[in-house]
């Protein structure tokens, strides 16, 4: 199984404040899993989103990749990814140089709900919008 999309901050957020599978995040989770896919999550991301949740949010997203047969995985950060990441720390967040990395790596897309971190380094095609 291939990564088709990567989560960003917004979207691993969304899900453990929300814990709803009708949220848009589920969703997309569900649609990857019936196409044979899986959502990738790079560790820098769930670092940056655990800073920001409470104890039962944090649970919740614990739960997102302690299944077995879970659609998520975290993308771990490679020594050869670190540098390019730091070059771009200036203008973006780690987490969110992580995530460019990641896309690039992996040919996945990008779900968020702050497109517009992305448009100066990714195609319009290449991001989904969750807040639509």
């Amino acid at each position: 199984m291939s990564v088709h999309v990567i989560l960003d901050k917004t979207a691993l957020a969304s899900y453990a404040v929300l814990k709803d599978w009708a949220t848009p995040v589920a969703e997309l989770m569900a649609t990857v899993m019936e196409n044979g896919g899986l959502i990738g999550v790079p560790a820098l991301c769930v670092l940056d989103a655990f800073a920001e949740l409470n104890s039962a949010e944090r649970q919740h997203l614990t739960e997102l990749f302690a299944g077995a047969e879970g659609v998520a995985v975290i993308l771990p950060l490679l020594s050869h990814d670190t540098l390019p990441i730091a070059g771009r720390a200036p203008r973006l967040e780690a987490g969110f140089a992580h995530v460019l990395a990641e896309a690039r790596t992996q040919g996945a897309l990008v779900a968020t709900y702050d497109v517009n971190l992305y448009a100066d380094e990714l195609d319009e095609d290449d991001v989904l919008d969750l807040s639509e």
